[in-house]
């Protein structure tokens, strides 16, 4: 499990009066942790480790103002690791790090939001 926290700038601009397009970039950090099992003869192997980084996120998205406090909205966030903190966990297990630093991540988050 991560927790992911962000520091965002964003713009909305106005497709019409209830729709608006948005799009930022900003930087984020990014903890938790992570097991991974691979399969091995006779038993699976399990890896356990806890992870930290600093990235750069983009994101875009839409959003659907249906009344004056709530809004339905659904944002792409592109994300990619800079910095991963913990070096000691990437030099001795190389084999679970592939490609790094070529990583991006790329989630979906659709939701409902209450202004006040």
């Amino acid at each position: 499990m991560f927790r992911t926290y962000n520091l965002n700038y964003n713009r909305n601009l106005a497709l019409n009066q209830k729709t608006s397009f948005i799009i930022g970039a900003g930087i984020g950090y990014r903890n938790g942790s992570v097991t991974q099992y691979t399969v091995k003869d006779p038993l699976p192997y399990t890896h356990n480790y806890k992870e930290s980084n600093f990235g750069v996120n983009t994101i875009t998205g839409l959003r659907y103002n249906f009344c004056k406090n709530f809004s339905l909205y659904a944002i792409l966030d592109l994300r990619t690791i800079c910095y991963y903190v913990n070096h000691e966990e990437l030099n001795e297990y190389p084999q679970f790090h592939p490609n790094y630093p070529n990583r991006f991540d790329l989630s979906l988050k659709v939701g409902l939001s209450f202004h006040f």
